[in-house]
């Protein structure tokens, strides 16, 4: 009857509704835990711990399969095994999925740096700009590939641009200090380097800089100091 039709169409609805409630809740659970384990994995990737990060980026990717996150993890640590191109393709997955992942263009830039392919590594790196102008990571990038080209002057536009970013950071006076040596200026090279030292008094490379700079400047009583320092913070 009409009345039996009525009631059975809306025990069907009853149960679709109810499956794809249950479906919803298991998604945001499966998204709640991806999260969790995501968190660990990056944790672990930072303490070094890579195998226990490598597992659990995997179980991320599992639990999440349309998340980027999961596919940049796995590719930071194809990264720092050196195997570029399964870093490549886990990037590019990531942007498969959401082409404005910044960080995912980043690690691009850095990985085809590493390849010597610096014209795309420089499409990477400006894109990743593009997407987040505060990104210091791609300035140092882009600044590093123009170095690598001998592009000094590019390099140097893009470590002050880093510089303008974020000032208290060390990484973009040291590279700038190394870029005004390798031109011949080497006031300027001093001058970055001991800023970069006042921000991170430990930071051994800088003092090392310091002194063969002054060595060439045939100043050789700082040169000395400085490579003390070197000797004294080296770990033994």
């Amino acid at each position: 009857t009409h009345d039996n039709f009525k009631r059975d169409c809306v025990f069907v609805l009853m149960v679709f509704f109810c499956c794809l409630f249950q479906i919803q809740s298991r998604s945001e659970d499966n998204n709640v835990q991806a999260q969790e384990v995501l968190d660990q994995a990056f944790q672990h990737y930072e303490d070094g711990c890579l195998v226990q990060a490598l597992i659990e980026f995997k179980q991320a990717q599992n639990l999440a399969p349309n998340s980027a996150m999961p596919y940049v993890g796995l590719g930071l640590i194809y990264a720092t095994q050196n195997h570029l191109d399964k870093g490549i393709e886990a990037m590019q997955k990531a942007l498969s999925i959401q082409p404005d992942l910044a960080v995912a263009h980043q690690e691009l830039g850095s990985l085809f740096w590493r390849k010597r392919e610096f014209n795309l590594a420089e499409t990477y790196y400006r894109q990743a700009i593009s997407l987040n102008s505060k990104m210091v990571l791609a300035y140092m990038g882009l600044g590093l590939n123009f170095v690598s080209q001998r592009n000094f002057t590019s390099a140097m536009a893009q470590f002050r641009q880093a510089i303008k970013v974020d000032p208290t950071l060390h990484a973009p006076y040291h590279s700038l200090g190394q870029t005004y040596a390798w031109i011949g200026d080497l006031s300027k090279a001093i001058e970055m380097y001991q800023t970069a030292i006042q921000l991170e008094p430990n930071r051994i490379e800088s003092y090392y800089e310091l002194g063969v700079t002054y060595m060439r400047l045939k100043d050789y009583l700082k040169a000395v100091t400085a490579l003390e320092k070197v000797v004294a913070l080296k770990p033994r």
